[in-house]
């Protein structure tokens, strides 16, 4: 007896994975992502998408990251400083640079 034809429409239909992937019915071959759900980025929406967060800072703004030994002790008494030693580090540097004649 032929199929009927509700039955031959109904396993040409891709059916999903668990990951939302279209799979061939009858096969189990991946088809690939909805295409209603996913799509190319166009221009136009590339052009609607905003950053996240804070703007970069200007090159000139920004701080290096340099790596300095130092003694234990000196570490210690920075930190003592609370929250911000790292700032305030910086700041007796600069302190201290301005005191002395070049």
């Amino acid at each position: 007896m032929p199929a009927r034809k509700s039955d031959t429409a109904r396993s040409l239909r891709p059916v999903r994975d668990r990951d939302g992937w279209l799979v061939d019915a009858k096969t189990g071959a991946l088809i690939g992502p909805d295409p209603s759900i996913e799509r190319e980025l166009t221009k136009t929406d590339l052009a609607r998408v905003r950053r996240v967060g804070r703007p970069p800072l200007p090159v000139s703004e920004r701080r290096a990251q340099i790596t300095m030994r130092w003694s234990r002790e000196t570490i210690e008494a920075l930190k003592a400083q609370g929250p911000g030693w790292t700032n305030f580090a910086e700041d007796a540097v600069r302190r201290a640079l301005k005191r002395k004649p070049r």
